[in-house]
């Protein structure tokens, strides 16, 4: 809906985007300026967004960084100090060798072959609706009442009112089981369709793409953060099979449900928010001028507002300008950050507040009853002009974002990172490194003091193997005329104490060594049952933050539920479910089982009793499982029994070679004698 202030009154009215659009037309013909929809709510809006862009600041100077130890570069004022030292500007990349290791451990945690991190299961106890009870108690107490009545009139004995009502209750109960058996079949069933359903959205709109993006957030900076489901307005394809019997394509415009993912640095909750729900919150999109178009026609967006956006921002586009875009456009991996000064996207700030009543009917907003309640307000604004001012569609209050961080704070919006975690140690290790190099440098030769007052005429300065020096010594100064020195070699011993450190990292990160690669584990670790604990000791660690993670795809995954189970059209695909993500549960217990499996096979197949007590299938049975939980199809790994019992059995009889000169061989091997067998039933054998 549109808000277009009435020139006459000064008045809020409602209306359609057609209506405005109207209007808009009406006051350019009459000569009647326009004025902003809302004037009020743009005020609000700015007053919250200075608030939280102050609150922001030491924020995002962290974040960037952490950003910055994440590409191995060190602050400014840190590359500066170093100059004025001078020496080396190494850096130890600590910081990006555990992000690096984070990401592709939570990545191969939450994708593994074969399972979805999440899923969608019924609920234990499926309820049997009243009118289903109903029709059923009907029809059996009918029934029942009827054979009865017709036993009556055979044998003339009365009814027995207490027997026939405990028949019924007994008949009654027996239906109700056999329906709750079915409705869980059902609902099976549509926990099924339903997670099918939801994956194809989250295919569609892009979730499996930004995933690495959000990881990526979530390990470098402060948090990741999921908005979905958004909806647009997108060109779809469909392939159909023409007259001619060869498929064409049509192209047709349909609302699709994306994930998009927020980038810290944009997004602004109010001061002391310590979630998506807490407080006011601002997101600053980049929207091209595509994205703006597509919300043409989306419910609750004002077409006419957004057509004057982009009227207004044609060819330049808006960039407010926010001091961490420079910073943040020079960490670019592409390092081409000037781009960005000449590019058309329109900075668009979106809110999301709880509003006092009162205040909303003085914005002359619709379905406000109470005015001393909240109501939930989502809004967005580009450059002082509103195209969308509504109540939060859904029906519990919540906003469509969903926050997780490596290391959560339950006071707080934002968590800390790895680089955070790593901080002091990556001070520490860089600070070391620079100065192995240092003392590398100055230690692989000596260094010369010459005084050249007694440098012989015509003598060159320098040094190399067996120079011989001419010298006088006019002055009578009676100093060498050269002198070396060397510097101590202390390297060995500055690595030493590197390594400290970057073992202390390994227990701040919550990411050891050898869960990277490195094989240099030492004690318990140098042996595969020992590795194999200490691996089950740091994933420990690495199972707080995917229970983060789970938190916030739950979240997700619950508004596409809801959003499904609102205006879906297949009923297939509702009813009584609930989301479940299994990523810090059902994968984690899944890898460390299959270890425990391969274990065990391993210690039954290395001794004679357990493999005898076993036998053939019971070997067989624990190869296949090992084989399922390292994704590989056992049916086509291992044969069917009966096809490895033929198998072993062809192997055990041993080879016969062919009869020669047409001799007949016996089961010994033997040639046989006998008469000419060249004529078999009258056919010649040549």
């Amino acid at each position: 809906m549109s808000v277009i202030p009435l020139p006459q009154h000064g008045l809020l009215k409602v209306m359609t985007p057609d209506q405005a659009t109207q209007a808009i037309k009406e006051q350019q013909s009459e000569g009647v300026p326009q004025v902003s929809p809302l004037p009020s709510l743009v005020a609000y809006f700015r007053d919250r967004w200075e608030a939280a862009k102050l609150a922001k600041e030491p924020v995002a100077r962290q974040m960037l960084k952490n950003m910055r130890r994440r590409k191995g570069m060190y602050e400014a004022s840190e590359v500066q100090s170093l100059l004025e030292i001078g020496g080396s500007q190494g850096f130890y990349r600590l910081v990006p060798t555990k992000c690096n290791a984070a990401v592709s451990w939570i990545m191969d945690i939450l994708l593994q072959p074969g399972d979805r991190p999440w899923g969608v299961s019924a609920t234990p106890i499926p309820d049997i609706s009243p009118e289903v009870k109903d029709a059923i108690r009907a029809q059996i107490k009918e029934l029942i009442i009827q054979e009865a009545l017709m036993q009556e009139a055979m044998t003339g004995q009365p009814i027995n009112v207490a027997m026939l009502g405990e028949r019924i209750k007994a008949e009654l109960d027996a239906a109700y089981a056999q329906i709750l058996e079915q409705e869980k079949e059902y609902a099976k069933d549509k926990a099924e369709n339903m997670e099918d359903l939801i994956e194809d959205q989250l295919v569609e709109g892009r979730f499996y793409d930004i995933l690495p993006q959000l990881i990526e957030d979530l390990v470098t900076t402060k948090a990741m953060i999921i908005k979905g489901p958004v909806i647009r307005r997108k060109k779809s394809r469909a392939w159909k099979r023409g007259a001619n019997g060869k498929y064409e394509m049509s192209v047709e415009q349909k609302l699709v449900r994306d994930v998009d993912r927020i980038s810290p640095l944009d997004h602004y909750p109010a001061p002391g928010s310590t979630g998506p729900d807490d407080g006011a919150q601002i997101t600053r999109h980049r929207f091209t001028r595509k994205d703006l178009y597509e919300l043409i026609g989306v419910p609750g967006y004002d077409e006419a507002a957004i057509r004057r956006i982009l009227a207004k921002h044609s060819r330049k586009g808006l960039k407010e300008w926010l001091w961490t875009d420079s910073e943040r456009d020079a960490l670019r991996s592409d390092n081409n950050y000037l781009s960005t000064l000449d590019d058309t996207k329109i900075d668009t700030l979106e809110l999301w507040d709880c509003i006092p009543g009162s205040i909303l009917k003085e914005w002359g907003m619709q379905g406000i009853d109470d005015p001393e309640a909240e109501y939930e307000v989502n809004a967005f604004m580009v450059d002082g002009e509103i195209f969308r001012a509504v109540l939060n569609p859904d029906k519990l209050g919540r906003r469509p974002l969903s926050v997780a961080s490596f290391i959560d704070d339950p006071d707080g919006f934002w968590g800390e990172s790895v680089p955070e975690l790593c901080e002091d140690d990556q001070v520490a290790c860089n600070t070391l490194y620079r100065g192995v190099q240092n003392n590398s440098s100055l230690a692989s030769g000596p260094m010369v003091e010459e005084n050249i007052d007694r440098r012989a005429p015509g003598e060159s300065g320098g040094i190399y193997p067996l120079k011989t020096w001419e010298v006088t010594d006019e002055q009578i100064t009676g100093t060498p005329a050269v002198r070396l020195y060397n510097v101590q070699y202390n390297a060995d011993k500055m690595m030493n104490v590197l390594r400290s450190f970057a073992e202390m990292a390994d227990d701040h990160s919550q990411i050891p060594a050898y869960a990277h690669g490195n094989e240099n584990v030492g004690g318990a670790g140098d042996t595969a049952s020992g590795l194999n604990m200490l691996m089950a000791a740091a994933s420990k660690g690495i199972k707080t933050v995917v229970r983060n993670i789970d938190g916030a795809l739950r979240d997700l995954l619950t508004r596409y539920y809801d959003h499904n189970m609102l205006y879906h059209d297949d009923d297939n695909v509702k009813g009584d479910l609930k989301i479940v993500a299994r990523g810090s549960t059902a994968l984690i217990i899944k890898e460390q089982t299959t270890i425990r499996l391969r274990e065990f096979l391993q210690m039954v197949d290395n001794s004679p009793n357990l493999s005898a007590l076993a036998g053939k299938d019971g070997l067989a049975h624990l190869a296949k499982e090992a084989a399922k939980g390292m994704s590989i199809e056992a049916d086509k790994a291992f044969p069917d029994q009966e096809e490895l019992i033929q198998t072993m059995q062809n192997m055990m009889q041993p080879a016969q070679m062919p009869p020669e000169n047409g001799e007949t061989i016996d089961a010994a091997g033997n040639p046989v004698a006998g008469g000419d067998v060249s004529q078999v039933q009258g056919v010649q054998v040549g």
